[in-house]
């Protein structure tokens, strides 16, 4: 819905309308599935008009609002600053609480115009990765021209599921036939893990989870652990 608010000549041939637009996003919105939540804004046109009619319409409202109304970040960050480098990360978690034997890193370097194709070859194998076998959690880092992606796994054999088709197969394909400029594969294996610490929500202390099963030693139950990873 738009609605005018208010309607004013602003000097010769010029004239400002105040609105407000109202609606619900039902529809992909930069490529990010629909939400089904309302938003609201306001915002002003500055309107020319000359002798033919409307010669030109300049819209100004604040895109931050609209943003924050769907769920979603504003990151507002520099590239570089010295031995510094900026960029984004996305999680995908299995939920499960198992120690992690196992982390399969892969960093790729690309241009610009081919970090679109690979996000969405990303996205499709971390959505099959959740039905495989023994994964943990995956991580994803954007930093540059440089993606990093590191997965963890209960035993370092499962990682070997990625290459029995699907997404992650279809990726290494288009990898060999010019998508991206290098790459780096490995499969690495922890070696030691340290107890997953909680703290306490009545005495304040940390405690060894795992150890103390899940009890703290003034007796009261401990929150609930997060994964490893």
């Amino acid at each position: 819905m738009f609605e005018i608010v208010s309607f004013a000549e602003a000097g010769s041939g010029r004239v400002v309308a105040e609105w407000i637009m109202k609606g619900t996003n039902k529809g992909t919105f930069h490529g990010l599935p629909s939400t089904g939540r309302p938003v609201s804004f306001q915002g002003i046109d500055v309107i020319e008009i000359g002798t033919d009619g409307i010669k030109a319409v300049k819209g100004y409202f604040d895109s931050r609002t609209v943003l924050d109304q769907l769920g979603l970040q504003v990151l507002v960050q520099p590239l570089k600053v010295g031995p510094f480098s900026f960029g984004n990360s996305t999680s995908v978690q299995s939920g499960k609480k198992k120690k992690t034997e196992a982390f399969a890193i892969t960093t790729i370097w690309n241009a610009d115009t081919q970090t679109e194709e690979i996000r969405s070859l990303t996205k499709a194998t971390a959505t099959e990765m959740l039905r495989m076998e023994g994964f943990i959690g995956v991580s994803f880092f954007r930093i540059g021209d440089c993606g990093i992606t590191i997965s963890a796994w209960e035993k370092p054999e499962q990682t070997k599921q990625l290459m029995r088709g699907g997404s992650h197969s279809e990726a290494v394909r288009k990898f060999w036939a010019g998508l991206s400029e290098s790459v780096f594969t490995s499969v690495w294996v922890p070696h030691h893990i340290n107890p997953l610490w909680v703290r306490c929500t009545v005495c304040k202390k940390m405690n060894d989870y795992e150890k103390n099963s899940g009890v703290c030693k003034c007796s009261q139950s401990l929150p609930e652990p997060h994964p490893y990873f």
